[in-house]
């Protein structure tokens, strides 16, 4: 987990000592992304890049940005199962892009928002993986492209006010923008599996990575699952963090850690203002059945929550605005696996999304401008996916802990097109009961998850709260402008392409 920032001038011009600044002062504000190292190059005349990284492993020989030839790279994420005779993950950006072109993230399994200036082409490729776990908003005006890890520092740098939330489909379930709208006039996010092209004098998205049709060979979604969190999981020296709720989705990956023999820290929510949870006592039983390393229960309290509740809109943290109450569970979580010195926890965001787990599915529908998925229920991709991957990674950005996403992969989603149709993550509980050494189902296992949410209190006045912290942060700004169209269209064969003028 780390930041990436630039900015990238059109027509060959040369970056100013503004562009500098406006890079080093992104910097200075999205430490806590990346607190152990920083790095700032001008990899051309027309291109600065600045960025934190946060050691998670290869402390040594890691440091950024990478190098192969004329291309310089940098990224924010984790790659997996990477080749090219390196234990670097980073190093494998490069080497994929010169082989495979702009179909180089078709190689790379992993969790990422990449960027790459080809200096023999000049040419600055900007890329974030298929489920979009990781930030990366872009923004421009006629003279340069902004992009960064923030949506917020690229609206900052173009002198960009505040918008109303762009309302997907699913928004009452969100209280987030669609993407790639952001809370900014005209900052855009780079859309999930996509790539940001950008030349002398022109801008272009285009689909970086096609939908699988079918599943790639005969092998079981169970083998494939067990694959996919080995990767996560093993690709990491220390204990894991895992936030547990009673969910089936979070119980898998706490018991997997543990068959896997690694070291697990569970942390589960049992009490919200001075009232026990609905899940408390089904958390207490997995935990007696896990018996994890370590186990911390938290009891959150309003001074939790008010702290929370400034800190949500941090810059590290969320850059657009977001009225879920879950998010400041998660942050509440993500500051005790700090606070207990962990660096990485796993999040369970993409089982509903690709095992069809979401009750309220016939709400979640293709958003304006994007492609339709092959499968109707993966419009969930779209929409809430990236909202819960969102709440998950700010709030371990917010305390330098990189959240994984062992559901987000595509490996696994190639697997979940092609089996049949089973609403109700049937797989995902067949997995967790008999795959895991779970013992017998609890009530929730059969029935469904409370997740990490604030039910029994007055969620509507804990908005009103969070709004007036979103409002406190952006005083004096334009907050009555509409959102503007976005000006590409998401998911098709054909590019779109922007001449700035």
């Amino acid at each position: 987990m780390c930041s990436i920032l630039g900015v990238c001038r059109l027509r060959g011009t040369a970056t100013t000592e503004a562009d500098n600044a406006a890079v080093r002062r992104g910097i200075r504000d999205l430490r806590r992304r990346g607190p152990d190292e920083e790095f700032f190059e001008r990899p051309s005349e027309s291109c600065v890049l600045g960025g934190n990284r946060l050691v998670v492993r290869n402390a040594v020989g890691g440091q950024m940005p990478f190098q192969l030839g004329r291309a310089t790279a940098c990224f924010n994420g984790e790659i997996y199962e990477f080749a090219g005779g390196t234990e670097l993950d980073g190093l494998s950006i490069l080497p994929a892009y010169q082989q495979h072109g702009l179909r180089f993230m078709e190689v790379l399994d992993g969790e990422y928002a990449a960027c790459i200036w080809d200096d023999a082409l000049g040419q600055l490729v900007l890329a974030r993986d298929r489920f979009g776990t990781r930030p990366l908003a872009f923004g421009y005006d006629r003279d340069r492209v902004v992009f960064g890890s923030s949506a917020r520092w690229v609206a900052e740098t173009l002198g960009r006010g505040v918008v109303r939330s762009q309302q997907g489909p699913a928004y009452s379930h969100l209280y987030w923008p669609q993407e790639p709208h952001t809370s900014f006039d005209c900052v855009w996010t780079v859309p999930p599996g996509h790539l940001v092209l950008v030349n002398r004098d022109e801008i272009s998205l285009r689909r970086g990575i096609e939908w699988p049709n079918r599943p790639s060979g005969s092998t079981s979604v169970e083998e494939i699952l067990w694959n996919c969190l080995a990767s996560r999981i093993l690709s990491y020296d220390g204990p894991i963090a895992v936030p547990m709720s009673s969910g089936v989705d979070s119980g898998i990956l706490a018991f997997a850690t543990k068959a896997l023999e690694v070291p697990v820290h569970v942390f589960s929510v049992v009490e919200v203002l001075a009232k026990r949870t609905v899940e408390a006592d089904f958390i207490e039983e997995r935990i007696a059945r896990l018996q994890p390393a370590s186990a911390t229960l938290l009891s959150i309290g309003e001074e939790d929550v008010a702290q929370a509740i400034e800190g949500l809109f941090m810059p590290a943290a969320f850059d657009s605005m977001t009225l879920d109450n879950g998010a400041l569970l998660t942050w509440c979580v993500a500051r005790a696996v700090g606070a207990a010195g962990h660096k990485v926890m796993l999040d369970g965001t993409g089982g509903d999304e690709l095992f069809d787990g979401y009750a309220f599915r016939d709400d979640i529908e293709v958003p304006l401008g994007w492609c339709p998925p092959p499968r109707r229920h993966l419009a969930s991709l779209q929409t809430t996916q990236l909202a819960y991957a969102a709440k998950g990674e700010r709030a371990g950005a917010a305390h330098s802990i990189e959240a994984r996403f062992p559901f987000c992969a595509s490996r696994l989603l190639s697997a979940s097109v092609g089996r049949a149709a089973s609403p109700g993550k049937e797989e995902l509980r067949k997995f967790l009961l008999e795959e895991l050494r779970y013992g017998p189902p609890l009530s929730p296992d059969l029935q469904g998850k409370f997740g990490f949410s604030m039910r029994g209190h007055d969620v509507g006045r804990i908005r009103a709260r969070i709004l007036g912290s979103w409002n406190r942060q952006h005083a004096g700004k334009d907050e009555s402008a509409n959102p503007r169209t976005c000006p590409f269209g998401v998911g098709y064969k054909k590019v779109s392409i922007k001449r700035p003028e």
